[in-house]
């Protein structure tokens, strides 16, 4: 059996990874239109040259030349930021713990984790039109310890989230299906059916031995 990769360097082995959530993809929605924005003068000035190559100066040609690749870069620089931004932002959710991982920039990574057994409180919140729509939201995580709360911001679906992360905190108990509370309660009744019917039994013989 192959060895499960470590998502986080505090990760053992027998520890169970419940979900991995990025945030929602509408949050870089306006990052990416800026970086289409600024990819079409490079598309216009692409299919200018390749049809009409004499229409360019040399004037022009030596602007291009030395600002073309400058400004490509700039985008490409954009894309790489905002990829590493979505895929490197990541909030992890094991058996365990709760795992924050943010990435800011490209050299700064900050790694944050709270035991569930500090799990105080979780609700979620879900603000605005778009957030309603699309469904995505903040999820906020009250902490019993000094720790300062944590908040996953803009992730897809934040009811269920919330709901699994309540799950991990709640007894063993609370856990335990519903039909497998409601046993004891039909054993009690059904011992107390019987007890009737067993004293309803015995009322009918007594009578038919006075007649």
């Amino acid at each position: 059996m192959a060895e499960q990769k470590k998502l986080f360097p505090a990760q053992s082995k027998s520890e169970k990874v419940l979900d991995i959530i990025r945030k929602h993809w509408f949050v870089y929605f306006i990052f990416w239109l800026i970086v289409l924005f600024m990819s079409i003068p490079v598309i216009i000035v692409i299919t200018f040259w390749v049809s009409s190559p004499g229409s360019f100066t040399s004037f022009w040609i030596n602007i291009l030349i030395l600002f073309g690749p400058m400004y490509c870069l700039f985008i490409l620089g954009l894309l790489i930021y905002g990829f590493t931004d979505f895929y490197l932002d990541v909030y992890i959710v094991t058996d365990r713990r709760i795992v924050d991982i943010s990435q800011n920039g490209f050299f700064k990574r900050t790694i944050s984790e709270l035991n569930v057994t500090e799990i105080q409180d979780v609700n979620a919140e879900v603000n605005g039109f778009m957030a309603t729509l699309l469904h995505f939201g903040d999820v906020h995580i009250q902490t019993a310890s000094e720790k300062p709360n944590f908040v996953f911001e803009l992730i897809p679906h934040p009811y269920e989230v919330s709901k699994k992360i309540l799950d991990l905190h709640e007894p063993d108990d609370q856990k335990k299906p519903k039909k497998e509370k409601e046993e004891p309660e039909a054993d009690l009744a059904k011992s107390t059916r019987q007890a009737q019917e067993k004293e309803k039994n015995g009322s009918e013989g007594e009578i038919t031995k006075i007649t």
